[in-house]
């Protein structure tokens, strides 16, 4: 629970005064989170307002909010500010392999930009997972994935250029799992899928508006179709506060 979360960060036990003015002004903040004073996606006071109001240096008032952040309460759009996150996104794996159908399934507004296309020769463990020969070439797509206005995801899809020559004929910010179904004829049935904390890139979390080198979670899906061939490799980069992965586990009986 969010609200319990919050709860561990703080420290009862000692008096707020003797608290650090960041950390007393951080929980305040989380405090009118918690209690509904502050709504999902609401504007915060900029930097500059803060530290004024408060009478801090604009470097404490960042700490403050990277803080925040860093606890998942809060998200930065680039060239507008600091703003109260949603509750984070319930991505069920169980569900489906597509982030905009998980995201719709939660009421939420799946937005997709694409950063990057090109058709290349594959990395060796990709061209493997594939099942490629040496020769053979993938579509290679970069996109950044967000959650209304909130970046969630770079998510990075390899599939054969030669099961899908005409694969960029079709817009590539749409679902993939949809386009391979309603064009090609072929539905993703079950995935393999690994999921690992890391450390964002340089260039991913630029794109996520998130701290350099900030923590984050890898998740990577070998997708199969109903014929039991793969159809794609997706590698996922997630920012750390945006959502939590659930999974519906069977266990045989003994």
């Amino acid at each position: 629970m969010r609200a319990e979360a919050r709860r561990q960060k703080t420290r009862p036990q000692k008096k707020a005064a003797a608290l650090p003015i960041y950390q007393r002004v951080r929980d305040e903040i989380a405090g009118r989170i918690d209690r509904g004073q502050y709504a999902a996606n609401q504007q915060l006071p900029s930097e500059r307002d803060l530290s004024e109001s408060l009478g801090i240096s604009r470097m404490t008032a960042r700490q403050i909010y990277v803080t925040l952040q860093q606890d998942g309460l809060i998200y930065r759009s680039n060239r507008r500010g600091w703003f109260v996150s949603p509750p984070r996104l319930n991505y069920a794996l169980t569900r489906s392999a597509s982030f905009l159908t998980n995201v719709q399934a939660e009421g939420g507004t799946p937005q997709v930009k694409v950063l990057h296309a090109e058709t290349v020769r594959p990395e060796p463990w990709v061209a493997e997972k594939l099942g490629l020969g040496r020769t053979g070439r993938i579509h290679s797509v970069r996109r950044l994935l967000s959650i209304g206005e909130q970046p969630a995801m770079i998510d990075i899809v390899y599939t054969s250029a030669a099961r899908f020559p005409d694969f960029f004929d079709n817009p590539m910010d749409r679902s993939l799992t949809k386009l391979w179904q309603d064009r090609y004829g072929i539905d993703v049935t079950r995935a393999e899928v690994t999921i690992r904390a890391a450390t964002l890139t340089t260039e991913d979390a630029l794109a996520l508006q998130v701290e350099p080198e900030a923590a984050g979670i890898h998740l990577l899906q070998i997708m199969i179709g109903h014929d039991g061939k793969p159809v794609a490799v997706n590698l996922q980069n997630w920012r750390i506060d945006v959502a939590e992965f659930t999974i519906e586990a069977q266990f045989p009986r003994p």
